[in-house]
């Protein structure tokens, strides 16, 4: 098997990513959750994401209520979303507890936004600030740590080309990888502070960013509205980089495939793996 030739992550046929010659070949798509009607990342940001009534019906009545306005309108700069339209989705969240999908607390105490001081306690609302924090968790544009076929060199690194800045090798402790029966591609799966993957952070930047990461999701098929039912889950981890702490996205595998009958790779390192077969 030529392991350089990419392919999607179940196997089964193959994918090429966009190699383009230049930046304009790959062009900024929207990106919403799940049900969301795309926008133009392009847009111009809505300034004033409310009018008086809104803000009056999205802040709760404390004397200290937190600006559900200003925190839904920095979440959608940095998912590249309209404002308008994710003020709408945080009402739909509110309104209908079958729209939220899985319901999921950021890890970072910061985005809980459910459990700020000031947060309304009704359960709708607090569904929706749940969720609403959830997002802007994974909005977070930090590095990626990459560690299989996105390595430099291997099938699908390509894909990254448009926005990437630079790349640093390096490892990660406390995951071990994992290869399937089919040794097409890899898999990370929490391990002992003993357990080391040896990758590369890649940086990511400029006006293409938010649709290589965009991309990346679709590659790994995560979804952020089911992670449970994700191939693979986007996960924060911090490594040491150059002496100093770096906070990393990760994907490891999904819920649903971390009990398949994988065999370690003992070295951590994807490609010294693969160029030994």
């Amino acid at each position: 098997m030529d392991f350089h030739q990419p392919r999607t992550r179940d196997g089964r046929y193959t994918f090429t990513p966009p190699r383009p010659a230049t930046p304009s070949i790959i062009r900024p798509t929207a990106g919403a959750p799940d049900g969301a009607p795309d926008e133009p990342s392009t847009s111009a940001p809505v300034i004033n994401v409310c009018d008086e009534t809104t803000m009056k019906r999205l802040s709760p009545t404390t004397d200290h209520p937190i600006e559900i306005p200003a925190l839904i309108e920095e979440t959608a700069r940095l998912q590249g979303w309209s404002p308008q339209k994710l003020t709408e989705l945080f009402e739909l969240w509110r309104g209908d507890a079958d729209s939220v999908g899985e319901l999921v607390s950021s890890p970072v105490p910061e985005f809980a936004y459910q459990n700020q001081p000031g947060a309304a306690r009704d359960e709708d609302t607090q569904r929706a600030l749940t969720k609403l924090g959830w997002m802007r968790h994974l909005a977070e544009r930090h590095p990626v740590f990459v560690y299989g076929s996105l390595r430099e060199g291997m099938g699908n690194a390509s894909l990254m080309d448009a926005a990437k800045n630079r790349s640093v090798t390096t490892e990660l402790a406390g995951a071990r990888l994992m290869s399937p029966a089919h040794g097409s591609f890899p898999y990370a799966l929490p391990g002992s502070d003993d357990d080391v993957i040896r990758g590369e952070v890649v940086f990511l930047s400029g006006v293409y960013e938010l649709d290589v990461r965009r991309r990346l999701d679709h590659l790994e098929g995560y979804s952020g509205d089911h992670p449970s039912q994700s191939h693979y889950t986007r996960e924060l981890r911090t490594l040491t980089l150059q002496g100093a702490p770096q906070p990393v996205w990760i994907y490891f595998a999904g819920p649903r495939y971390q009990n398949n009958d994988f065999t370690p790779v003992p070295s951590g390192d994807w490609v010294a793996h693969k160029l030994a077969r």
